[in-house]
Parts: structure tokens; sequence; C-alpha cells
């Protein structure tokens, strides 16, 4: 602490007034143990002088929120897997913080160290380097592949009726050959470039500019909101799961279809099964081929158009069209032990979003307020959070004049109830 007035420094410490003539102009240094290098300095002003006397603290340059980072941890640490009111009682059951921390506070804190992460997820995609050029890519030797699925979850200003809202998140799995997988997350409304998020992902986990990763997901629209657009996704393979599950759903049909004997349903159901053959060893438009002549076949039946099953091989058949260029041989896939099912980025829907924010708990989230949960969940569940990389962010933060950090506590005017502008706007649990 540096303390710049007209007392000595013996009075400084005991808290007390001197007693006698202060210094004229004299530097007290306070040391660390017996070290040369001075830890602060105190100057004491000449007695005379009437400037007024000013206390600077140097910690608070680092320490702006007025908190210990392993505080810090410790509530997002905590906050990223309970609800807020819950690991705050938890905290103060084992830390003597009982008028300290609020549940408001830990919500704050997860606020600000979200954004904090995503302001350092945007540096690195400014830092991006240029891919290479289509003919100088090789396949990632160190990345198996990536999968990308999404959720939804409650907007917190969405009532009933018409003016129901929904918070669209996304989340991926990355699956290495020597490490284990990481994760990412995100809400779609929150960033710029859902490609760039992407590309910032996989080269932080040491996908260099001329190789390519192959993307895992269920239907071109997710490829196009998630994928689409990035330098370091190669190509994107439909995910057989949702395939498999559409030809079964046609499949079950058959035998409920009051158009068909029952002598018959035997052949319907083994043209479906062949054509579900077919996809799985890459041979997509002969698929859909087979399946428009079954249709047809059926068509000649009074009443069939309305059916389950011309419904159900109506969805399979559109479903191989508008996907028919990331349709791939998965047998050849499976037996090279490559994944062929985007199972991978839903157990990450999972324990990203659902375990937290959705399942068995009736929650409501902003925007805002999502994302940046799930930044910190993400860091976390990555090993990737620590008091070091919080002092690291908001030295970051620091450092290019943003103030992301949580404001610090208003202890001289208490906020005033009746502004609008003090009103918590958000119902994030």
């Amino acid at each position: 602490m540096v303390v710049l007035g007209s007392d000595p420094l013996p009075a400084l410490w005991r808290g007390v007034e001197p007693q006698g003539q202060p210094l004229d102009g004299a530097a007290h240094r306070v040391r660390q143990g017996d070290g040369e290098e001075p830890a602060a300095m105190v100057v004491c002003l000449p007695a005379g002088s009437r400037a007024p006397r000013r206390v600077v603290h140097p910690l608070s340059k680092v320490l702006t929120n007025h908190t210990t980072p392993e505080l810090e941890y410790l509530q997002a640490e905590w906050a990223a897997h309970l609800p807020y009111r819950q690991a705050t009682a938890m905290l103060k059951e084992v830390l003597p913080l009982d008028k300290c921390i609020s549940f408001s506070g830990t919500r704050n804190r997860i606020h600000a160290l979200g954004k904090q992460l995503d302001a350092d997820i945007k540096r690195d995609i400014a830092k991006l380097p240029q891919a290479g050029a289509d003919g100088q890519v090789r396949k990632s030797s160190h990345v198996i592949s990536v999968s990308v699925d999404s959720a939804w979850l409650w907007h917190c200003g969405s009532g009933g009726g018409l003016g129901l809202r929904n918070v669209n998140i996304v989340a991926g799995r990355a699956m290495f050959k020597d490490g284990p997988p990481k994760l990412y997350a995100y809400v779609h409304k929150e960033v710029i470039s859902a490609a760039a998020r992407l590309d910032q992902f996989l080269s932080r986990n040491g996908v260099g500019t001329d190789e390519r990763v192959t993307v895992i997901s269920d239907d071109a629209g997710e490829f196009e909101k998630a994928v689409q657009g990035s330098q370091l996704a190669r190509n994107q393979i439909l995910d057989w799961f949702h395939i498999a599950m559409k030809f079964q759903a046609a499949q079950r049909s058959v035998f409920g279809s009051k158009m068909i004997d029952p002598m018959e349903r035997q052949s319907v159901e083994t043209e479906i099964i062949h054509a579900k053959w077919l996809v799985w060893h890459g041979k997509g438009s002969k698929a859909v081929e087979r399946i428009k002549a079954l249709n047809g076949r059926l068509l000649t039946r009074e009443g069939y158009e309305f059916s389950t099953l011309w419904w159900n091989l109506n969805t399979v058949s559109c479903y191989l069209r508008n996907n028919a260029h990331t349709l791939v041989n998965y047998g050849a896939r499976h037996r090279n032990g490559l994944p062929i099912s985007s199972s991978i980025a839903e157990s990450a829907v999972n324990q990203v979003i659902s375990h937290r924010m959705a399942k068995k708990r009736q929650m409501r989230w902003s925007d805002e307020g999502a994302h940046c949960m799930a930044q910190v969940r993400v860091a976390v569940l990555n090993g990737e959070f620590s008091p070091h990389r919080i002092l690291a962010l908001e030295m970051a933060a620091s450092h290019h004049g943003k103030c992301i950090g949580a404001a610090p506590p208003r202890r001289h005017r208490p906020p005033n109830k009746s502004d609008p502008a003090t009103m918590p706007k958000t119902m994030d649990a």
C-alpha cells in the first residue's frame, strides 16, 4: 500500500495520530522480510502541505473485482454444476462467508466470467491464420471427428400462448486419437459466426491450417447453422442413427397398415430393409429410387396416400434426397473403426446443457445468461478452468480496455428499488 500524506510511517502502522513533528519530505520503504526490493513506498509530504492524503492499493489494479481468484473459481466451479442458490448455500457451509456472498452475486460472477471467456475466444478468432487451399490440405492426424448438435431452453421472457420463446444453444464434441474429448458450446444468437467459432475450437486443440476434420450432424439444416463456412471442417457426414430411426418407423407402419394384405406385408418390409442396406453401403440414390418404386406400387390402393406408411416412406425419401451430399459408405467407416453416429454430440448436449440447464430443472434463461453459463461450464468440463486462468482473463480484459468484469459493490449508495434500471432483467437459475 502506498500512502501519500503528512503523517509519519509509524503512526500509519499503529492507526493512531503521530506524536511529535512530522518528517519533512521523507520517504519510507516497507520491505518484505530481508529483501532488498521494497514491496511498497510510503511518501510523507511536508507538514505545511495542503495536499490531501491519498491511499493507493496496488492489488486493486490486479484484483479489479475486489475478490481473490480462488473465491471466484469456487463460485464458478460450483455454480457450473449446481443452481445458483444451491451453490451459494454450499459455499456458506464450508467457508466463513455467510454475509459476503449471495446467489445473485454468484450469478453475476458467472455472467462476468462467461463474458471474459467469450472475449478471449473472440481475440483468438481475430488471430486465426488463413487456411490453406483445398489442393494443399490433408486429413487431420490429431482429431478423429467432430459432432455437433443443438438443444432448446425455455426463455425467461416467454409467456403463454403465442408469446412463447426459446433459447437455441449449440454444443459439440471433438474426439482425439491421443487424448480425452473436448467440448464447446454457445447460444446461436450470441455469436457473429458459428463457423469461426468452430475454427477457433479446432485451432486451439491442435488442428493446423493445412488440415481438415470431418463433422457429423443429424441433418443439413444443423450443418448449415453450425458448420457451414468453416475453413477447417472438410466435409459433413449424416448421422446414421437418425437414418436408421426413420427406416424403423417405416417398417413398423407396415404392420399397422390396413391397405396391405397380411401375406404382402413381408415383401413390403423386405423392400424397406433392402433400401436401408443400400444407404449403409453408400448407395443413397439407389435407395431413394427403390423407395419411390415401392410408393408408386402402393399408391394404386384406395386411401393409401392417407396412411401412416405413405407418410413415413415419403419422410425417408425426402430426408435422403435433401442430405444426399452427406451420405457416405457407413459400412466401410464402421469396419475401419471410424465414427458414423452423432451420439457423441448427443452426450455433449446432455453433459453441457441438460444436466445443468434443462433436464429435471424448471429453469428459464436469457440468451446472454445461457451463453455465459455455457462458456463457464465448457471450461470446467474441459479442465481449462483455474484461479490462474481467471487472473489471466481479468488482466487480458484490463489490457484491452474492456470493462467486462463484475462491477464493485456499491458501498455508499444503495440501489434504488424503484429505478427500472436496477431491476433484474433475467430469471436465470
